[in-house]
């Protein structure tokens, strides 16, 4: 009930608590669907995270590459200053 200046007066109390309670059903519908939803992210999280990582292999291949670069790079460093 948004009109708080009848909460005031006992009607207007009566009034607010008649429309929290009439309304009451709704607001548990819409907290289990939010609570449903959370759930089903849950799930959807943890599946994915289950899944694992698809590009791993890929990512070895690719740090390796990286690996040799640096030790590359870091061998002509060193042969200049030989």
């Amino acid at each position: 009930y948004n009109d708080m200046s009848e909460v005031e007066t006992p009607i207007g109390c009566t009034k607010s608590i008649d429309y929290v309670l009439e309304h009451l059903p709704e607001r548990v519908e819409k907290l289990d669907e939010q609570i449903r939803n959370a759930h089903n992210d849950c799930d959807a999280a943890r599946a994915e995270y289950n899944a694992g990582n698809t590009y791993e292999t890929e990512l070895s291949k690719l740090t390796y590459k990286l690996m040799e670069i640096d030790f590359e790079l870091a061998r002509k460093e060193s042969e200049k200053h030989a």
